[in-house]
């Protein structure tokens, strides 16, 4: 179980399934929202928030996790940028496809995914969103 002080995760995913997993996974550690579409994202995001992490699908029936990222982006919001990690069960859009590539693979979860996986990406974020351009 959580604690009152646990980080809070947005989890944005349209398939009921994986929402249900990720967030049965994720409520061990944290406490999470979640949304099914761009849209309910981004009034999450805004009304919701703050978040530590979002864990957002690539792509959602609406609008893809890329213009969710830019949205903030165009709104000056780098800071909810920096906690974006995006998850996919690969795309073959090579704009998103390139797209995950800039980010860099620390950034990207591929589904299906284990726990340890989806928990590694995350504490990345957690640890550090401001040095993602530090050599490693």
């Amino acid at each position: 179980m959580t604690s009152p002080a646990s980080p809070r995760i947005l989890l944005i995913d349209d398939d009921e399934l994986i929402r249900d997993v990720f967030t049965m996974m994720l409520t061990r550690r944290f406490e999470v929202d979640s949304a099914a579409t761009g849209e309910e994202a981004l009034e999450r995001i805004t009304e919701g928030g703050p978040y530590a992490v979002i864990v957002c699908d690539l792509q959602l029936p609406d609008m893809d996790g890329r213009a969710i990222y830019e949205l903030q982006g165009e709104a000056g919001r780098s800071d909810i940028q920096d906690k974006m990690v995006f998850c996919t069960g690969g795309s073959s859009e090579s704009r998103l496809s390139e797209f995950l590539i800039s980010l860099g693979e620390e950034r990207v979860i591929q589904k299906p995914c284990r726990a340890d996986e989806l928990f590694a990406v995350i504490d990345r974020r957690l640890a550090s969103p401001e040095d993602d351009d530090a050599p490693v």
